[in-house]
């Protein structure tokens, strides 16, 4: 079992309830007890302590959200103004010269906050998935990818230029989280007590504890850490949940929060394979697929902010077509929309 170690609560950790999330479902949320560190507790906490692995992962509750990540993005500014979340470009508007550059500018792609968020879930399934040898070998699939996409979003944190509690540390949770997506290539005790190792050290470091004594670069090639096939496959789980599971105007409603969290990962995923270290990357054609994936996605993220159900099936068919037509010309894996 992983064990974290007690320290001082971070300053940007609140005291706010978390979610619990199923492997399947990236969008469902955990629930958490106060003044936790930063945040894992399992719906069955006797279970766990008891070593049940019956089930692959957490059940959710969807409905029973307390934290409001629309209500983060849209914060208030010192001067008493409101930070409004980006809104997408204008396809039109964009010059030939702008059309073959990466699109990494991590301060108008996504908020840390929302970020965190999103790591408070991946560590939420992969504390699930880490209980028992048999847990992973369950779930190796599922912690494979999970740990993709924590080494890139901590890729991004340690270079984004907002502050966040553990950012000190991104890039040693980047390099544990790229080891155990590596690590975790077969079956058994050994690999598995290779990877709990790693995911300890992590659970340390976000819960503001010192970092293993191996020290990391703060920059590295994204696609060093972040294979794009898997972040392909987590880009299909995502919009098929938007695409599924936000169907009414109801469920847009009641869903904000994590329609929010889902499309700024995508735009985050956006950002990273925009850069050189990718096949293609230095391709004009290849950006203006890229570019039009992640403003769709910010697109999403506006009509959120607006309240529009509407805005928001137009912004979601933009992702499909973009993928669609990216798809068409490259082929990055059998993940597709």
């Amino acid at each position: 079992m992983p064990v974290s170690q007690t320290v001082s609560q971070p300053d940007d950790v609140t005291d706010e309830p978390l979610h619990a999330e199923a492997t399947s479902n990236p969008a469902s949320e955990s629930k958490s007890a106060e003044a936790s560190p930063f945040d894992v507790f399992f719906d069955d906490p006797l279970a766990v302590a008891a070593g049940d692995d019956s089930s692959e992962s957490i059940e959710t509750n969807p409905d029973n959200r307390t934290t409001d990540i629309v209500d983060t993005i849209a914060s208030t500014m010192s001067d008493g103004s409101v930070e409004i979340p980006p809104e997408s470009t204008d396809p039109s508007e964009i010059t030939d010269s702008e059309r073959a550059q990466p699109v990494a500018d991590w301060r108008r792609l996504a908020s840390v906050d929302v970020l965190n968020e999103e790591v408070k879930q991946l560590r939420n399934r992969l504390t699930a998935n880490l209980k028992t040898v048999a847990t992973y070998n369950r779930n190796l699939e599922a912690i494979v990818n999970d740990c993709v996409v924590l080494a890139g979003i901590a890729a991004v944190v340690a270079v984004h230029p907002e502050a966040l509690s553990w950012k000190d540390h991104a890039a040693q949770v980047r390099d544990l989280a790229a080891t155990i997506s590596s690590e975790a290539s077969g079956t058994g005790r050994e690999p598995y007590s290779v990877v709990q190792t790693s995911f300890e050290q992590i659970i340390t470091i976000l819960n503001g504890g010192s970092p293993p004594n191996s020290e990391s670069i703060e920059t590295v090639p994204f696609a060093d850490v972040a294979d794009r096939s898997e972040l392909m496959k987590r880009t299909k789980r995502s919009f098929d949940w938007l695409k599924s599971e936000i169907n009414t105007k109801d469920r847009f409603d009641g869903n904000q929060d994590e329609i929010v969290r889902e499309a700024t990962v995508l735009v985050v995923f956006g950002g990273l394979i925009s850069t050189d270290s990718y096949d293609s990357a230095d391709e004009p054609h290849y950006q203006e697929f890229v570019r039009e994936f992640v403003e769709a996605n910010l697109a999403i993220n506006s009509a959120v902010q607006a309240g529009s159900y509407e805005e928001f099936t137009i912004a979601r068919d933009r992702v499909q077509n973009a993928c669609a037509a990216c798809h068409g010309e490259y082929a990055f894996g059998d993940e597709g929309l």
